[in-house]
């Protein structure tokens, strides 16, 4: 299955957008090891780069092994968002194809959704979405994707009638697709409420990565909202289950700079590209750089931005038009050019995300 990404923006509808992409992945990853994943202490970790040689290791012994090529898929895409290189998501596609033409099967399309979601192809993500809830319906992970893929196409109320709204939650998928919606309505703590009662389903299932991942978006989910001093203890909830988190380091830069500590969050952010570089922490980077006023290194890290978006765009992939149109709405250069990305942008993706990117980008011009 999948795993959180990381990444970072400016705007409260951005931030969702994030969340989002983020969630289609790591919201329907099951708190159950599958059947023939590398085995694990209780607790552990398991890497992607693990998985990944783990089922490549499977796939020798028998390359037709079509549950092994869709988990390896799986563990593609959770390269594509630790590295932003969008060759893996190009592998992790392969492999659902090669999956799917051996035997069409449920990991392989639910697979198929998250990749698509991710990568903002989100049509498409609703279609393989469908496809999987046919041939297991009772999955709320699966139920989830689709939700997520309505929610990147602005369909809203299709993705809250999809969650049983009549009823309390009874499962982590659903508590935290609840989230997702409250927050594209712009209710803020409510959405907030949901993620920590996702992660109170994940913490009575033993999912540690999930509680955090929840617990994480729980304190996003008021920061979006500018309310930072309610956020504070969620994110020392996640601060006391894992300090390292990427994401609660990306929530902590924020909430540094909802409280007007701009020197610490951009040493924060800082710390975070030399560990693990990405368009989206450089694009956070170049604008706390600014508001301080130092040109050379909101000028680097605008640079380094700018060629980290573009990368996937050459590759042929979508999801980063909308940051490459906000950094260049930001900086104010390539307007022209900016107007341009965010149009193509809301052909993929519609949300109120991708429609302020185009309103920006226009306003600058």
């Amino acid at each position: 299955m999948t795993a959180a990404a990381t990444t970072v923006a400016a705007l409260p509808a951005a931030v969702l957008a994030v969340v989002l992409a983020v969630a289609l992945g790591c919201a329907t990853r099951s708190s159950v090891r599958p059947s023939g994943a590398p085995p694990a202490a209780a607790g552990e970790k398991v890497t992607a780069d693990r998985r990944i040689a783990f089922y490549r290791s499977r796939l020798e012994a028998d390359p037709r092994h079509y549950p092994s090529l869709a988990l390896l898929a799986g563990a593609e895409l959770d390269r594509a968002r630790e590295t932003g290189d969008p060759e893996w998501l190009a592998r992790a596609r392969r492999n659902v194809d090669l999956s799917m033409a051996i035997q069409p099967n449920f990991e392989a399309m639910k697979t198929g959704a998250a990749i698509a979601n991710y990568s903002h192809r989100f049509a498409e993500g609703a279609a393989w979405a469908r496809r999987a809830r046919e041939a297991w319906p009772s999955d709320t992970g699966v139920t989830a994707l689709l939700a997520g893929a309505h929610l990147g196409l602005a369909e809203i109320d299709d993705a809250a009638r999809l969650l049983a709204p009549e009823s309390a939650p009874d499962d982590y998928h659903t508590a935290f697709a609840r989230g997702l919606v409250s927050a594209a309505r712009g209710e803020g703590a409510r959405a907030s409420e949901e993620f920590a009662c996702a992660a109170r389903f994940a913490a009575e299932a033993g999912a540690k990565e999930l509680e955090l991942f929840s617990t994480v978006s729980a304190a996003g989910a008021l920061l979006d909202a500018g309310r930072p001093e309610a956020a504070l203890p969620h994110l020392l909830r996640a601060d006391s289950m894992d300090s390292t988190d990427v994401r609660l380091r990306i929530h902590r830069a924020e909430y540094l700079e909802a409280t007007g500590r701009i020197e610490a969050a951009l040493l924060q952010v800082e710390e975070l590209i030399g560990e693990r570089d990405g368009a989206d922490l450089r694009r956070h980077a170049f604008r706390l750089a600014r508001e301080l006023g130092r040109d050379a290194r909101a000028e680097e890290h605008f640079a380094a931005a700018r060629r980290l978006y573009e990368r996937p765009i050459a590759a042929g992939e979508v999801y980063t038009l909308e940051g490459l149109a906000r950094l260049l709405a930001e900086a104010g250069v390539d307007l022209d050019a900016a107007v341009a990305l965010a149009a193509r942008n809301l052909e993929w993706k519609r949300d109120a995300a991708a429609h302020e990117a185009l309103s920006l980008a226009r306003s600058r011009r």
